[in-house]
């Protein structure tokens, strides 16, 4: 659940995800020590979009989920901590209704949330492990788990021009009493356009809930190709 650019095609289910999001520093805090580094206070505001591929081009839109809220970073020595206040919510699409304009196959619903997450790790060369937890405060509709633990890795290795990047993600969640584990696995490499613009290609596999909250209760099972755009 990160802002970017990009998108993620997923050629078993045939769908696409649009990622439209943004993420900016806005201000710091200093600490009152110069051995230390300031806090930095920055926002994020993105879409997750899913769509549907019916061929010749045709994408209809099946889902949105609008993510927004306000961010701090710090950094001391190899140590890296992140809190974030976030709101989100999600609406179904015209392209999820059929042909006469209704929503035979799922009925929309008011989903939204509101949560702070907390995570943790070493910055150790190329690799960085965390653990991090989220609590939902506040939730429609009310059967969704308000704690959320979640652990990682990321690996970010110099190769050639660019960067040979990877990573895994596992959180457990639960919704209507059922909670099971969401895993993400992720790599890929990342090169250095015009204007320091980076762009980062990988191949992604997705096991667990839907990230998308109109289908909460679903599972999600796909192999991706995702395209990454990173401005400077």
């Amino acid at each position: 659940m990160e802002s970017r650019v990009g998108t993620l095609f997923m050629p078993g289910p045939k769908h696409l995800r649009l990622d439209i999001g943004y993420r900016f520093d806005v201000t710091t805090i200093s600490l009152g020590d110069t051995a230390l580094k300031p806090i930095v206070v920055d926002s994020d505001f993105f879409t997750l979009t899913r769509l549907r591929s019916e061929g010749n081009f045709k994408f209809p839109v099946e889902t949105i989920d609008y993510w927004f809220g306000v961010g701090l970073h710090w950094q001391h020595s190899v140590w890296e901590m992140r809190m974030r206040l976030a709101h989100v919510s999600t609406h179904l699409v015209d392209g999820y209704a059929n042909a006469d304009g209704v929503f035979d196959r799922q009925k929309p619903f008011v989903y939204s949330r509101e949560f702070v997450e907390y995570m943790v790790g070493p910055r150790l060369g190329i690799v960085r492990p965390y653990v991090g937890l989220t609590y939902v405060w506040a939730t429609i509709p009310r059967s969704i788990n308000r704690l959320i633990p979640q652990i990682g890795c990321d690996v970010q290795a110099p190769v050639g021009n660019g960067h040979v990047v990877a990573g895994v993600d596992a959180r457990r969640s639960g919704f209507e009493g059922v909670s099971a584990f969401s895993t993400v696995v992720q790599a890929g490499y990342r090169f250095t356009g015009l204007g320091s613009t980076s762009t980062t290609v990988s191949l992604l596999r997705y096991d667990g809930r839907s990230v998308h909250g109109m289908f909460a209760a679903q599972n999600d099972h796909y192999w991706a190709l995702a395209v990454q755009i990173t401005p400077p």
